[in-house]
């Protein structure tokens, strides 16, 4: 993205939350958001701005709005992963929501068992994700005592 395209993003987080804007600032957001593309870039700051927060979107939340929305959104490591999921951010990424989605222990009275389960199914979707394939995967038929795959 060129540099003007960047300070419209910039000047639209200052005004969107009555900061003074500076020309270092400017300068700075370029070196952290220059390689994105433009209107997708805008597009991303002005969905930041329009939500409901106490402080301004950082260049990093910027990068991940835009690669979420140009579909460039690299997993988060599974310690990111874990991290989100604890706190209640499983919309940060689909295999974050999959994953959390899945995990049968109740995160707020179990934590420990609810992040074990949540890395083991995380891990797994991040496997499937890369290799492309669904691991076979076993369940009970209800009343049957019978295995069947999935």
């Amino acid at each position: 993205m060129e540099r003007i395209d960047t300070a419209k993003c910039y000047m639209l987080v200052c005004a969107a939350f009555n900061m003074e804007p500076r020309d270092e600032a400017i300068e700075a957001w370029h070196l952290l958001l220059g390689d994105l593309p433009g209107v997708e870039t805008l597009e991303a700051t002005r969905l930041l701005c329009l939500t409901d927060r106490d402080y301004p979107p950082r260049p990093g939340q910027i990068r991940a709005e835009t690669n979420r929305l140009t579909g460039n959104d690299e997993p988060p490591s599974v310690g990111a992963a874990t991290g989100l999921y604890m706190a209640g951010r499983w919309d940060a990424h689909p295999l974050v929501e999959k994953a959390a989605r899945k995990v049968q222990w109740d995160r707020l009275n179990a934590p420990e068992e609810a992040k074990w389960e949540f890395r083991s199914l995380y891990e797994a979707a991040l496997w499937d994700d890369d290799q492309g394939v669904r691991r076979e995967q076993r369940a009970e038929i209800a009343g049957q005592g019978r295995l069947e795959i999935l």
